[in-house]
């Protein structure tokens, strides 16, 4: 009789949600047909380092005992079967602890055993025996921020603790679809700043760990130009002295700090939550404005705006106000003055009356001589002799 293969792959419940062809995408011997011999092989949830492997050949005709042997290429472990007589397909099926998890090489031999104490080969077949390592955990590794740029792919590995290829990897999280593959790596962009959640779920055929990272994805500072209220986006102003100047910029940045300069030698530093300066330039001289934005993921700085302070010119408005002042003293004192030089007139023409008042009382009481015209101030008199 034609010797004719068979076999059966065992199935392990647990697998019926992994596919066990996706698990191991590189392993072509889950079940090896090699000359006259079919060899298969599963793994025992519960046991990681363990396999069931099972044998199976073509019953010679009226041939019972057969010796398996198997070679691991460490050790050799040989078994004596027995066939029965009601079946044309001998099959020897064994349990083995591998010593380490690992890619093993199994080659199995079976041999007829003659009447005459020979051992005539019947067949024999190689295998890989795929044996992966149990995960305990794992950790989500990223750029070290708590911030990320919302704008740039960020790389994210997830590192099971312990774990050997071949491992199957879940990917979600905000802002994109789940991802199935067995990379490790992952780039994920943002469609929006806020509070980002990213999930890998890695798993091995007998076991799975959960990575968790959540950070705040946010939209970096750029350069931005600064304006003044005195004339635009120019780079160079001109103002008094005692003059306030506005300065504002545009910046789309998340949650940006602003940092002011005001000139280079003795600069005055300024902080602020906004992109608005109001300041009072109180002495001459060229100033440097200068401006740096940031935030927790990025820097910029914007071109400088020069700003030259002088003295402020004489105004009419300004000399009017220091005029009238000054006209309304002189005016004061002039007036004064008229008032002091009427009151001596006044105080003159006084004494002269009396003087004459005198005179006239003197010249009744004894006999005068009018001898000299005199003048005193408006009145002409005699002088009494």
């Amino acid at each position: 009789m034609a010797p004719t293969f068979c076999s059966t792959l065992f199935v392990l419940p647990f697998l019926l949600t992994v596919s066990f062809t996706n698990l191991f995408p590189s392993l072509t011997n889950a079940r090896a047909t090699g000359k006259d011999v079919t060899v298969s092989y599963s793994l025992i949830p519960s046991e990681w380092l363990t396999s069931h492997l099972k044998a199976s050949w073509q019953r010679v005709e009226n041939t019972s005992n057969y010796t398996v042997e198997y070679n691991y290429f460490v050790t050799k472990e040989t078994y004596s079967v027995r066939c029965g007589s009601s079946s044309s397909v001998c099959v020897h099926a064994i349990k083995h602890i591998f010593p380490q998890a690992a890619y093993h090489e199994v080659e199995v031999t079976v041999r007829e055993d003659e009447e005459d104490g020979r051992k005539q080969e019947v067949g024999r077949s190689f295998m890989t025996v795929a044996i992966p390592q149990n995960i305990t955990s794992c950790d989500l590794l990223y750029n070290q921020y708590v911030e990320v740029d919302v704008t740039t792919k960020i790389s994210m590995d997830v590192i099971p603790e312990i774990g050997s290829d071949p491992l199957r990897v879940i990917w979600s999280g905000i802002g994109f679809r789940p991802i199935n593959t067995s990379s490790r790596v992952m780039y994920p962009t943002f469609d929006s700043p806020g509070l980002q959640e990213v999930k890998a779920e890695v798993t091995n055929i007998y076991s799975e760990c959960h990575a968790f990272a959540a950070f705040e994805a946010e939209y970096p500072v750029k350069q931005a130009p600064v304006f003044s209220s005195v004339a635009g986006n120019a780079s160079a102003i001109k103002v008094d002295k005692g003059d306030t100047v506005a300065f504002s910029c545009n910046n789309t940045g998340t949650s940006p700090s602003f940092l002011w300069q005001i000139g280079d030698l003795n600069a005055t530093i300024l902080s602020s939550s906004s992109c608005n300066l109001d300041y009072l330039f109180n002495a001459t001289g060229i100033f440097n404005v200068y401006l740096k934005i940031e935030n927790a993921i990025s820097r910029a700085e914007c071109d400088p705006i020069t700003v030259s302070v002088k003295n402020p010119a004489p105004t009419p408005a300004k000399v009017a106000s220091s005029v009238v002042p000054s006209l309304i003293v002189l005016i004061v004192i002039i007036c004064v003055l008229i008032a002091l030089q009427r009151y001596h007139a006044w105080y003159k023409r006084q004494a002269h009356v009396e003087h004459a008042n005198l005179l006239i009382n003197k010249a009744s009481e004894k006999k005068t001589n009018w001898t000299t015209k005199r003048d005193y101030g408006s009145v002409e008199m005699l002088e009494v002799v």
